[in-house]
């Protein structure tokens, strides 16, 4: 599906430093000249008003799992997710740019994650078991490491991809591609290579997309 609006989710605080940022700047550039009339907008984490996962926003969700009316409190917490989770599920398309903080992701994001993933709004569940309310809609996800998370020894220290895989998949992406930016802390050789084949990935992605 060529134009709609394009969502990307800016997951590093540290702006043009980024190599996750920088990657998902070429690909938006390279995607508004294939699609001139698309809207794209971009959610930072990092200036993101996002309250606390508290009492008052779990409650309320097993208020809904239990078909409880909410308390004014708990309206009002809800009332702030919903607000986040409408703002998310307004894109037609998604590109996700994630850093590997400590072999996953960035905190922010976990945060994000943790209050958009809601009953009746990313999900549903019954007694056939959970089925995703956000479908028919691709994403590319940027990945930025700073070794190689691909191959043996260290295949199995990498819990950033297969957290953003299965979330998304969960809430209900089916079309799911990937850029890889691995190396960012080794050789300037190894480095300038995966930022170069990236960026390669990123313009062909974002022309078709």
């Amino acid at each position: 599906m060529k134009g709609g609006k394009l969502i990307h989710i800016a997951c590093s605080p540290r702006k043009t430093r980024s190599v996750s940022g920088r990657i998902a700047g070429k690909f938006i550039k390279a995607y508004k000249l294939s699609n001139p009339d698309s809207e794209v907008t971009t959610i930072d984490l990092w200036t993101l008003d996002m309250p606390e996962y508290d009492e008052f926003a779990i409650n309320a969700k097993f208020k809904i799992f239990a078909g409880e009316d909410f308390s004014e409190e708990e309206q009002a917490r809800w009332s702030v997710i919903e607000k986040l989770f409408n703002e998310f599920n307004s894109g037609d398309k998604y590109l996700l740019s994630v850093p590997m903080w400590n072999f996953s992701i960035p905190y922010k994001l976990k945060h994000y994650i943790d209050l958009i993933t809601q009953p009746r709004l990313a999900f549903k569940v019954n007694k056939n078991g959970y089925t995703g309310m956000v479908t028919g809609k691709p994403a590319v996800i940027i990945y930025a490491c700073g070794g190689c998370y691909t191959e043996p020894p260290y295949r199995d220290f990498d819990l950033q991809k297969p957290y953003m895989q299965e979330w998304l998949r969960f809430i209900g992406f089916k079309d799911l591609k990937e850029i890889r930016i691995d190396n960012t802390m080794a050789s300037p050789e190894k480095r300038a290579k995966s930022i170069a084949e990236a960026r390669k990935n990123a313009e062909t992605f974002a022309t078709a997309f």
